[in-house]
């Protein structure tokens, strides 16, 4: 039996991810950034959710049921601070075109910051007055968002240049040039 003879094997239907990844594309190119800020920032919370439902049961032992309130507050949260991580990451994207490899990292801290502003303003509360929601009031505060961006920032940006192809010095572009001419690639 040949290889056309043979049946072929039926696809299985696409996932529920494999969904929300293709409708993610089809948005224009600039908008696609903080979708993935806040799916990557969901992924890696559905990740440790699992391992973290025992200790969301000892909370609700402990604290009582709003404690899945706080929890599902978190989890809005830190998909709210991707998103506009990702919106910060799309508009300074063009930065390393210009800057060259300073503009990588100028761009990955400023979307670590603006994720990181973003968590801190929404998940802190003034302990004397409960309606005020507002955080990064204290310098320290600013310190750390600071300190956190450039650390993490410059992590990511190290794989993001990392995983850029390398650019061959111009000897080796000159003798692939000569080389092509004499001996021509396979086709």
């Amino acid at each position: 039996m040949t290889d056309t003879e043979q049946e072929q094997e039926p696809k299985p239907p696409p996932s529920r991810l494999d969904e929300v990844l293709k409708n993610v594309e089809s948005l224009p190119e600039w908008a696609r950034p903080p979708f993935y800020g806040a799916f990557f920032v969901y992924a890696l919370m559905a990740g440790r959710a699992i391992l973290l439902l025992p200790l969301l049961a000892i909370g609700v032992l402990v604290k009582g049921p709003e404690f899945v309130l706080q929890a599902l507050w978190v989890a809005i949260v830190g998909g709210l601070a991707g998103l506009a991580g990702g919106t910060a990451w799309s508009l300074a994207r063009t930065a390393p075109r210009r800057v060259g490899r300073p503009g990588t990292y100028v761009k990955w801290w400023l979307a670590v910051a603006v994720y990181m502003a973003t968590a801190f303003a929404l998940l802190s509360r003034d302990e004397v007055d409960p309606r005020h929601h507002f955080a990064l009031r204290d310098p320290v505060e600013w310190v750390i968002v600071v300190a956190l961006s450039v650390l993490f920032g410059s992590i990511l940006a190290g794989f993001e240049l990392e995983a850029r192809p390398k650019r061959r010095p111009p000897w080796a572009q000159r003798k692939q040039r000569v080389t092509s001419r004499v001996h021509p690639p396979a086709s």
